[in-house]
């Protein structure tokens, strides 16, 4: 009887020395251990039906013991700080490691550095930020264009890939794994025939790295999900990080996948049970950031589809057409102008030499009114060094004409080059709203004058 008492003091003492170590690592650790301690002292019963309290205690003790020394291992070796990251020896090698997460592809081999990182090292690259977690969500830009730039650090790679395994996993299967490649050539070799198949320019291809998130078996219910969502959490941990980021489907139909999944496999020697699924490029983005609203209210319906109950959503939906559909009538009436005479001729200064030019292409987007060109021409070189330009358009049917003086300000918005490309098709032939060539300006401070030999002249601003 006194042995036993003895043992119950024990096991609380050890209990009080060693409470600390109760996080949910320690517990984790403790089941495990439970269970494999009972397996191989060849007992088929678990903890709870054992009837003797002194061998229920004496287990629990042991058992305590070596968690408590097993803990205090992990605790102590930084390199087992993530089991499954793991190193790849060289470009070809084969990832052959059981439930591997992180592949690590860098020029001239894989790299020995151990790459993972602690909650200081986190906390210390966090307070450099200051970004509220909205501002991350509705700034977020898919970015067409790379520019070359410094190399991305380790730590923020590190980050970036912890933010994707924080996703939300159907069943908490975490199927997802990774495979980072940094290789300037080899990132060339994955972008362009993809770029080729989406006629996108080749800004693209100066990323500094490339995410390929794969799938571990096909067999998951949710194969694709998990992937997609650990894509989503590394993308936005890239706009906390300031990088320019991009998400490009490597699986994006069964049915015509093969030829773009095996080109992944041959090139990053990815076996046959790991599909590669998205491939986030991240960099520094070629043109300045711009937040663009997506809200559109008229999306949203409560309750039911055809729900009549919601007067606020019925007046905000009508509000919301008249505002999109809504540009100022000065600027309306100088671009139906513009648009009757189909040529307007654009002058600007190179040093102290006017020059001028046909121009055609003019478009209403977010209301601002825009021209294009093309970068390489020297009309654009000509803006870039001084903005001030002035059009001149002539109506023959009306015998008006139009002069224009304004500030042309570059926009480097995919979208609003998209709009122009759409409005003349036929500049797609030469033109892509993502190659580095394109070029549309909006004009900024425009005071415009009607002429005609009938009526005095007639200014508007906008």
């Amino acid at each position: 009887m006194i042995v036993f008492f003895k043992t119950i003091i024990v096991f609380f003492l050890l209990i009080f020395l060693f409470g600390f170590f109760f996080t949910k690592k320690f517990l984790e650790i403790f089941y495990k251990l439970n269970s494999l301690y009972y397996k191989i002292c060849g007992i088929n019963v678990q903890f709870k039906t054992i009837t003797t309290k002194k061998i229920k205690i004496l287990h629990l003790v042991i058992i305590l013991l070596l968690s408590v020394f097993y803990y205090y291992i992990e605790r102590t070796n930084p390199n087992n700080d993530n089991p499954n990251i793991i190193n790849i020896t060289g470009q070809n090698s084969n990832i052959t490691k059981e439930n591997s997460t992180l592949f690590l592809l860098k020029k001239g081999g894989a790299t020995q550095k151990n790459h993972s990182i602690g909650k200081k090292d986190i906390d210390t690259i966090l307070q450099i930020k200051n970004k509220d977690f909205l501002d991350v969500v509705f700034n977020r830009n898919t970015c067409y264009n790379f520019k070359y730039g410094p190399e991305i650090p380790d730590e923020h790679i590190q980050l970036m890939l912890r933010a994707a395994m924080s996703a939300p996993s159907g069943y908490d299967l975490r199927s997802w794994c990774f495979v980072v490649v940094k290789e300037k050539k080899l990132i060339e070799d994955l972008i362009s025939p993809i770029m080729n198949e989406c006629n996108v320019g080749e800004g693209r291809l100066h990323a500094n790295v490339i995410f390929v998130v794969c799938a571990k078996e096909k067999g998951f219910m949710n194969f694709g999900t998990d992937q997609l969502l650990s894509s989503v959490f590394l993308w936005l941990c890239a706009e906390y990080l300031n990088y320019a980021a991009a998400l490009v489907d490597v699986f994006p139909d069964p049915d015509n996948y093969i030829e773009r999944v095996n080109l992944f496999r041959k090139k990053l020697s990815i076996p046959e049970d790991i599909t590669p699924f998205y491939m986030i490029l991240v960099g520094y983005y070629d043109w300045d950031k711009r937040p663009v609203n997506k809200f559109d209210i008229s999306n949203i319906h409560y309750n039911s589809w055809n729900s009549t109950n919601n007067k606020v959503e019925k007046k905000d939906k009508t509000k919301l057409k008249e505002n999109k559909n809504k540009e100022p009538a000065e600027m309306k009436t100088v671009y139906d102008f513009l648009k009757k005479c189909k040529t307007y001729y654009l002058a600007t200064v190179e040093n102290d030499q006017p020059r001028v030019r046909p121009f055609g292409t003019i478009d209403l987007f977010e209301n601002k009114l825009y021209i294009q060109t093309g970068k390489v021409k020297k009309v654009s070189k000509q803006m870039a060094k001084n903005p001030k330009i002035e059009i001149c358009a002539f109506d023959d049917d009306n015998n008006t004409w139009i002069r224009i003086e304004a500030i042309a300000v570059n926009d480097d918005n995919p979208e609003a080059k998209q709009h122009m490309l759409d409005n003349y098709p036929g500049l797609k032939r030469i033109y892509s709203a993502g190659d580095d060539n394109t070029q549309v300006l909006y004009l900024k401070d425009a005071t415009a004058t009607f002429y005609s030999f009938k009526q005095e002249p007639k200014v508007v601003k906008f």
